[in-house]
């Protein structure tokens, strides 16, 4: 709703507006979940599961989330309406998640962070959708069309916490001879655990009850952090580059840590663009207060989706920003790591005479010290 006598607008979409906006994030995540699933087919796989409660609850989900988008686009083609492309856009991107879905639980342990996500953003677009039919609707509501929208938003809401439940290791046949106990919580944990950091609850627990903590309270490094994975693939690169005509050890650092730098810039723009968003939903929070109960179409869910976004923006800034922070240290790491291997394989070839020279300090010193200030710089 645009107010004119005010200079700006508050959070009212139009009906036409949401179903362009909710069809084209629907595309998006056909082409996301398109290519989720060519990754997952490249991917080692790590187990599969027999059929469990979880996972018929999953699915009885998926279902009824197909069934009402093919009533929301069968209901306005019965009354001779136009098309309504966001519903089939919804109706395919929802066929497509079925696919993976099936796909990854054959495929791995673990919750699908495509998944987890897909499920969020299709809940609040549902939930837009339902909003702006109720809101916009000029004639009587169709109990049918309103039904389809709240079916399918609890559809997505159900899939999305049977997706992020932790499944029990019991029922899987593991196809890979792995230790769960020693295992990285960070790795088994599902997007939304890594970005509030959830999966360190033990530890903090432990922490919290006892008086003394032990090398076996503390977690592993991540498998792609310990000394010889890091080793192994710098070796291989290494051996990559001499094959070229130019070797650059600044080159092979940047193929080792190039993911998380650019995952690292992602989440920095994230939080910043949602610092600079609040305080233009702040204006429309506070023209929202003056010219409610005066101006006509102006109700009080308006306001409260106001708070809820101002709240949501809060949110997605300070995960952003941990996480920027938390990609960032990771090529530290993975430098250090390297370099401190290095470090050892030179010191272990030294000779006799030369060893001699370097006390086992400053040999020490160059694995800490020296590391970290290269691996900062």
């Amino acid at each position: 709703m645009l107010l004119a006598d005010h200079g700006t607008w508050l959070f009212v979409p139009a009906a036409e507006w949401n179903c362009d906006v909710v069809g084209k994030l629907h595309a998006l995540a056909i082409a996301a979940l398109a290519i989720g699933l060519v990754r997952l087919r490249n991917e080692e796989r790590r187990g599969h599961c027999a059929q469990t409660w979880q996972l018929g609850i999953r699915h009885l989900a998926l279902g009824l989330a197909i069934v009402s988008s093919a009533l929301l686009v069968w209901f306005p083609a019965q009354a001779a309406q136009p098309l309504n492309m966001a519903a089939v856009l919804q109706l395919a991107s929802t066929s497509v998640a079925l696919v993976f879905s099936y796909a990854h639980s054959r495929h791995s342990l673990f919750p699908s962070d495509v998944l987890l996500v897909y499920w969020l953003f299709s809940a609040i677009a549902s939930a837009a959708q339902l909003r702006s039919y109720v809101k916009h609707s000029t004639d009587a509501l169709d109990i049918r069309m309103l039904t389809a929208y709240v079916a399918y938003l609890g559809a997505s809401l159900v899939a999305m916490r049977a997706e992020a439940t932790p499944r029990p290791s019991e029922p899987y046949i593991h196809l890979a001879d792995t230790d769960d106990d020693k295992r990285d919580p960070a790795e088994q944990a599902n997007i939304f655990s890594r970005l509030i950091f959830a999966w360190a609850t033990p530890a903090i627990d432990a922490g919290y009850h006892r008086k003394h903590l032990d090398l076996e309270h503390l977690y592993t490094m991540p498998q792609e952090l310990t000394g010889d994975q890091t080793n192994i693939k710098f070796l291989a690169e290494w051996a990559h580059s001499k094959t070229q005509r130019s070797s650059s050890l600044l080159r092979i650092m940047w193929n080792g840590t190039w993911r998380d730098i650019i995952w690292s810039g992602v989440y920095l723009i994230v939080s910043v663009g949602s610092q600079l968003l609040q305080p233009l939903l702040l204006r429309k929070i506070i023209t929202f207060f003056q010219v409610y109960g005066t101006v006509a179409g102006v109700s009080l869910d308006d306001g409260l989706v106001l708070a809820a976004a101002m709240g949501a923006l809060g949110l997605v800034r300070a995960m952003a920003f941990q996480a920027h922070w938390l990609r960032l240290m990771l090529p530290f790491m993975w430098v250090v790591k390297v370099l401190s291997a290095l470090i050892f394989r030179k010191v272990l070839r030294l000779s006799s005479e030369s060893r001699s020279k370097h006390t086992v300090a400053e040999i020490v010193s160059y694995l800490s010290v020296d590391a970290d200030r290269i691996a900062l710089s």
